[in-house]
């Protein structure tokens, strides 16, 4: 595929760490970065008269199978989420599930429907920040788990308090 695209082989880790080549060549993200390692867009020098000498031999095809460890569905997701912004795979937060539940944090999906005025914790990925100028103070985000989206009041004393977790990427 390399060759004949035509591609510089920092476009094919690319790719690769993208896991592209799972759908179309069933190769994990993983295994195709191992296989892209002997790719070089140009010939090494010391090696530029065996290659000469073995015009008909290709060296990314006389290596030996590997085999290695398969990555987990968990460093997956991340992966995607680093290379792409996004994943077709399980939720980032399904993945945490029966620690949150250990933790009495409900899920999305229970806190929209929980009855009003009822305090509860729960967890999620930050979709939507805003803090109105209308809102005097007052914070809402926007959560998003496995099963749906919850909407987030934070109020002025709580965001004074908690403001590094309210405004953090990574809280």
């Amino acid at each position: 595929m390399w060759r004949r695209a035509s591609v510089p082989a920092a476009s094919v880790v690319e790719l690769a760490e993208a896991d592209a080549f799972l759908p179309s060549l069933e190769l994990q993200r993983r295994g195709a970065l191992w296989a892209i390692k002997a790719l070089r867009d140009e010939p090494l020098p010391l090696f530029v008269a065996a290659a000469e000498r073995e015009m008909k031999t290709i060296a990314e095809q006389q290596e030996p199978d590997v085999k290695l460890r398969q990555m987990t569905d968990e460093h997956n997701v991340i992966q995607d989420y680093s290379h792409t912004g996004l994943t077709l795979r399980e939720h980032p937060i399904a993945f945490l599930c029966k620690d949150l539940a250990a933790r009495s944090l409900v899920t999305c999906g229970e806190a929209m429907s929980a009855r009003d005025g009822r305090w509860l914790m729960t967890a999620g990925l930050v979709l939507v920040r805003q803090m109105p100028g209308s809102a005097k103070g007052v914070m809402f985000l926007t959560i998003e788990d496995e099963t749906g989206r919850a909407t987030v009041v934070v109020w002025p004393k709580l965001f004074e308090r908690r403001r590094r977790a309210s405004c953090s990427d990574r809280a």
